[in-house]
């Protein structure tokens, strides 16, 4: 098996303690020396069970086809991710002036759309996900704006809503007569 070289040595570390793989300190290791040993390892594997639900894959093939294929949080080059970055911001501007395209720097509305349909497939990117959901508020939009993202961020946001709902800030007040001492 060849791991696919877009991975992070990061998401490498999480793969191995996630799915309890047998690499010694993955973390102490280089990235080319942990890519090795894991292929390794996985040669000689044949099934695993994850431990965490992190990843959206929950046994050994999907995890060995995520693996093989380009990282879908790496489908752009860095250029490529600061021209999408710079296209919402384009497109915040414009929704920041209330929906009207005197004070943008676009000749028409439908350039505006057409550019966000254009960018909305990089769901991956935070900047996206802002854009699209603010274009949703446009009230003159003939369409909704829904950001394509890959399974592992979708699930990576609902672990961060669901630790939202479950452990969300709040301020407790009590009422009556209290006395503090100082010693």
């Amino acid at each position: 098996m060849k791991i696919h070289k877009t991975h992070s040595k990061k998401e490498l570390v999480e793969i191995i303690q996630q799915f309890k793989i047998d690499v010694d300190n993955p973390t102490t290791l280089r990235k080319k020396q942990l890519v090795s040993r894991l292929e390794k390892e996985l040669d000689l594997m044949h099934e695993s069970e994850p431990e965490l639900d992190r990843y959206v894959f929950y046994n050994f093939i999907d995890m060995t086809h995520f693996l093989q294929a380009c990282n879908p949080k790496k489908v752009l080059t860095i250029k490529e991710k600061n021209d999408v970055i710079l296209d919402c911001r384009k497109i915040q501007q414009y929704i920041k002036n209330d929906f009207f395209i005197e004070g943008s720097v676009f000749d028409d509305v439908n350039q505006v759309y057409d550019l966000a349909d254009k960018i909305k497939v990089y769901g991956d990117i935070p900047s996206v996900r802002r854009m699209c959901r603010d274009m949703n508020t446009d009230p003159k939009s003939p369409r909704e704006f829904i950001p394509l993202m890959s399974k592992q961020t979708r699930r990576e946001l609902e672990i961060r809503q669901q630790l939202k709902e479950k452990y969300s800030k709040a301020l407790e007040v009590s009422y009556g007569t209290f006395s503090l001492c100082f010693s």
